[in-house]
């Protein structure tokens, strides 16, 4: 039998490309594309993660994790931290 492959890689998120470039809406909303993406993004990673061992979508080697990239926002007038704190981890 083969060696189990030990491969780590990512799947990279560009959150500041995520970006509504001509937005007529509220201002609340301008910068929150990217940050509501990489919430999807994460949520449907967990829920593929959590599958059975066997199932169709698992494969042999490890999965890939995600890597939240370009969080710094476009928007002069944006926090430069907006994503971040957006996305950090939170203890329950």
């Amino acid at each position: 039998m083969p060696a189990q492959p030990d491969v780590g890689s990512v799947a990279s998120v560009f959150i500041s490309r995520w970006t509504l470039r001509s937005w007529q809406g509220s201002d609340a909303l301008r910068d929150q594309l990217g940050i509501a993406i990489a919430k999807r993004t994460y949520k449907a990673c967990r829920t593929l993660l959590s599958r059975p061992a066997g199932s169709a979508s698992t494969t042999r080697a490890r999965p890939q994790r995600l890597l939240w990239a370009s969080t710094g926002t476009k928007d002069p007038e944006a926090s430069d931290i907006l994503y971040i704190k957006a996305l950090r981890r939170r203890s329950p």
